[in-house]
């Protein structure tokens, strides 16, 4: 397990840096030789004529919070945001970009209430039992993520971002996590009513490869009556190589 980890975390970090220019690391570069003049930085090709590519890029980690039906509780997210994708080039320094990628969304309760599903499917927020300790309750859900992006740069370095995001919801759990005397359980409870299919909205700043953005979800976590009402997700986040 701890090997599969690592590779996928590897995985990400080099799609990330797929994206980023040489620019972006001068540390990396040759160091100068004695009498030698520092290199003119140079950006991609500034041509006007338009430009197709294949992209991937943009790992992303961000944490924020939302609004479950009158409960306070946060929220966090960890993803690539292109896989894989297309990127359209026109004009001076003008991208769009439709790919595929990968996120997992996390929300959580405060420690004095859980997530509990009832016998006939439901899933509502209740008190945690008093005698317990340590007390988590969390909700996972696994995402495939479709965004639409517009990019503008400014220069080898400075650039904004902007878009959609559909999201493609393809699992989702909850987990509690408590201490009962001197035992630790965890119970993981899956098949949940969770929205198959939600939007973002998403926007940014970057500097070199480093950059932030925020992204707001104002759609339901779950189906009508299957769930609390959780929703009008914010979050504000770090992004690598977008």
């Amino acid at each position: 397990m701890l090997k599969f980890k690592t590779i996928i975390v590897a995985a990400i970090v080099a799609c990330s840096f797929s994206h980023a220019s040489a620019a972006d690391f001068p540390a990396l570069s040759m160091p100068l030789k004695s009498g030698d003049k520092p290199a003119k930085e140079k950006c991609d090709n500034d041509s006007v004529e338009k430009k197709w590519s294949v992209i991937c890029s943009g790992f992303h980690y961000g944490w924020g919070g939302t609004n479950s039906g009158g409960f306070t509780s946060t929220s966090s997210e960890v993803g690539v945001m292109n896989v894989i994708g297309v990127q359209y080039r026109f004009g001076h320094y003008n991208y769009i970009s439709l790919g595929a990628g990968y996120e997992a969304k996390f929300y959580k309760l405060k420690k004095n209430y859980c997530f509990d599903r009832l016998d006939d499917g439901v899933l509502e927020i209740t008190d945690w039992d008093p005698t317990l300790e340590n007390r988590k309750s969390s909700i996972t859900i696994h995402t495939i993520q479709f965004p639409l992006l517009y990019r503008k740069r400014f220069n080898c370095k400075l650039g904004l971002h902007a878009g959609v995001i559909l999201d493609w919801n393809v699992y989702c759990s909850y987990t509690n996590k408590y201490k009962a005397g001197k035992t630790t359980i965890r119970a993981n409870t899956s098949g949940l009513k969770q929205n198959k299919v939600t939007v973002d909205f998403m926007a940014g700043i970057s500097f070199k490869a480093l950059g932030i953005y925020a992204r707001f979800t104002p759609c339901k976590v779950f189906k009508n009556g299957w769930g609390p009402e959780m929703k009008n997700t914010w979050t504000l986040g770090l992004t690598l190589g977008i």
